[in-house]
């Protein structure tokens, strides 16, 4: 659920406890559904948000007991209720909170790759998924392009496999850096990668992709490394049956640019 609406029921909720809870008088306590929306805070928004919506609820329940009244014969117990419960509301917003970055952090480690940090296969798919949803709406072009390190074997065998392991994220930070906001990069693994292009038609794909190897050209220069690139690019004004067709349609590509001399860039409308 959305985090505007999640927050928004968030208020709700702690709207209609603290009525009911004051409708109820001494007799019953509501303080603990408090719980609910405090949790739902934590884990949608994050600790400050979860600690708002606690703050809140402890001022309900102090406007309360002042107003409505508290089963406790002196205020001294009143006050040490009230802050048990704040603790409590304030350490239940502190574990959610932790427990949802941590699931997070999990699902993101499925979905990137461990040595450059950028996203795995896997999150490619979905990117190139969504991209053809919103091609069969609007009917925007799309383009993939699958590409090869040339010679990268070269470089793991004369200088090392910790030099190769900096090569490649020389290549992802160079692909971050070169590339819109809107287009996903991706290890496929080896040193093999690709990028999706969103709303980019075959002519522009290919301008922008040789922009690219030119970019990548430079930093392999810099880095002392004796490495290009083929790649294939893949444009589409029509959605491809799959993200796997998609990638498979760029690779083939890549590889005639591997047949037909490699340190080059081979697009064709798909």
């Amino acid at each position: 659920m959305p985090k505007p609406i999640t927050l928004a029921l968030c208020g709700l909720g702690v709207t209609l406890i603290g009525v009911a809870d004051a409708l109820t008088g001494e007799q019953i306590s509501l303080a603990v559904l408090y719980v609910l929306p405090i949790m739902a805070a934590s884990w949608t928004a994050g600790l400050g948000w979860g600690l708002g919506v606690a703050g809140v609820c402890v001022a309900l329940l102090l406007a309360g007991g002042v107003f409505v009244g508290h089963p406790f014969q002196h205020i001294g117990f009143f006050a040490f209720s009230v802050l048990s419960e704040a603790g409590t509301y304030a350490l239940l917003a502190w574990l959610v909170s932790r427990l949802a970055r941590a699931l997070e952090r999990e699902r993101n480690a499925a979905r990137s790759d461990a040595l450059t940090g950028l996203p795995n296969r896997a999150a490619l798919f979905d990117a190139i998924q969504r991209e053809m949803e919103r091609q069969q709406r609007y009917g925007h072009p799309l383009a993939v392009a699958y590409m090869d390190c040339d010679n990268f074997k070269t470089v793991n065998d004369s200088q090392g496999h910790l030099a190769g392991d900096q090569l490649l994220e020389a290549v992802a930070h160079t692909l971050r850096s070169n590339l819109r906001r809107t287009d996903v990069s991706a290890r496929l693994g080896g040193d093999e990668f690709a990028v999706l292009l969103p709303e980019t038609t075959p002519d522009q794909a290919r301008a922008a992709v040789e922009s690219l190897r030119a970019k990548l050209q430079e930093r392999m220069r810099e880095g002392g490394w004796p490495v290009d690139f083929s790649i294939g690019v893949a444009a589409f004004t029509n959605p491809p049956a799959s993200p796997g067709a998609a990638l498979k349609a760029a690779d083939r590509l890549m590889y005639r640019a591997k047949t037909q001399g490699k340190a080059r860039v081979v697009c064709e409308r798909c």
